[in-house]
């Protein structure tokens, strides 16, 4: 999410768009990343039922226990996103 925010444009109303390049340069979890089959399917349920950000920290939750990144920077990510997104939907109001 924090890259679709670093790499979208933000348009009035909050809206995110990323343009076919934009998107081709989105950084995504690849490789070691497994999420555990017990989560797989709650994070789908909650994507589905639009809890975007529930869905987020419990995949967030693996990649810690994973150890793919460590606390202080998956914190750091965490605040971004969260400004990013605030300053974005204040566009809304």
């Amino acid at each position: 999410m924090l890259s679709a925010e670093l790499r979208g444009r933000s348009y009035g109303g909050g809206v995110l768009k990323l343009e076919t390049k934009e998107a081709e340069r989105l950084l995504i979890p690849t490789g070691s990343f497994r999420p555990a089959s017990s989560i797989a399917g709650a994070v789908d349920k909650l994507l589905r039922s639009g809890d975007i950000i529930e869905a987020v920290s419990l995949v967030d939750a693996e990649i810690s226990e994973q150890r793919l990144l460590d606390n202080d920077t998956l914190s750091l990510a965490k605040k971004a996103l969260t400004s990013l997104l605030s300053r974005r939907q204040k566009r809304m109001e």
